[in-house]
């Protein structure tokens, strides 16, 4: 996938950009993960997906692998937060 510069004044996209249609990667990503889903699907994965960030890490573009293939998804903003531990229990 794309990844962001190190400066963090560049953004590939805002949660604004995706519903005002100005993203002008996300339907390329959404798509690739759609095939990327559908392999899943075809081989019997689930696919699970735990994101410790919440800033710029593509889990909208990502979410169809989980929901096509009843794989779990979390995304909090640490790995430290107890919701996250408390899924290992």
């Amino acid at each position: 996938g794309l990844i962001v510069s190190r400066d963090l004044n560049e953004n590939i996209r805002s949660h604004n950009d995706i519903k005002t249609d100005q993203a002008p990667f996300y339907a390329a990503a959404c798509t690739f993960y759609e095939g990327l889903a559908e392999r899943f699907v075809s081989s019997g994965f689930a696919c699970d997906i735990f994101a410790g960030c919440l800033d710029q890490v593509g889990i909208t573009e990502m979410s169809c692998c989980c929901k096509r293939t009843g794989g779990f998804l979390m995304m909090v903003d640490t790995f430290k937060t107890p919701v996250f531990k408390s899924t290992y229990r």
